[in-house]
């Protein structure tokens, strides 16, 4: 029904004349319309059901070819998502929006992320500090050890006494920080760990 109803009747009619599958079996998101002209997201899927067949050969069908299709109604997953969307948007917004300096950094030392008063205070864009070690703008060489205790909270490595120190207060220290143009300045670091889709940062 609605405007993919002659799609769907030209995909099957494509089938049973090629054998073709370009809907059979797979999921499509669409929009559906209710009686009252209000859309919503929708999940169908058509499959070919398989024929029965008796001691004589005969599936009782006379040739006919049956199909089923069925309709997922993804209104509530659809509002799930955007409200997750929100709240995404509403964190980006604060991090970027923090005068201080956030960098996200995974177990391996990896910048996985950065807002741009990082950016900005070690004078590097985001794009050439993502991907690249935590060491390009605090390096491990000449390091008091502050450097010892930055490295050692987040890697998974760690001892158990201080990762439940890092996630239940975080972890403070000093350590000498390095701008793109390899002038350094002191700073203070605040480590705290965060759990994202599974994984610590």
């Amino acid at each position: 029904g609605g405007s993919h109803g002659p799609n769907h009747d030209k995909y099957l009619k494509h089938y049973l004349e090629t054998g073709e599958k370009r809907v059979m079996g797979k999921r499509r998101e669409l929009r559906a319309r209710r009686k009252d002209g209000t859309e919503f997201f929708i999940e169908l899927g058509i499959s070919e059901v398989a024929p029965f067949y008796n001691d004589n050969g005969d599936n009782g069908w006379r040739g006919t070819r049956h199909f089923c299709g069925y309709i997922r109604d993804l209104t509530r997953r659809k509002e799930y998502e955007a409200e997750l969307a929100r709240k995404q948007s509403l964190t980006d917004g604060i991090v970027e929006a923090s005068l201080d300096a956030m960098v996200a950094v995974d177990g391996n030392g990896i910048i996985r992320m950065l807002n741009q008063a990082a950016s900005s205070q070690f004078q590097f864009p985001k794009e050439e500090l993502i991907n690249c070690n935590i060491e390009w703008i605090v390096p491990s060489e000449n390091q008091e050890k502050g450097h010892g205790r930055f490295m050692e909270v987040f890697q998974s490595g760690s001892k158990d006494k201080d990762r439940r120190l890092l996630k239940k207060e975080g972890v403070s220290c000093e350590v000498l920080a390095q701008r793109r143009d390899g002038s350094r300045f002191a700073a203070a670091v605040g480590v705290n760990e965060v759990l994202h889709t599974g994984n610590e940062q």
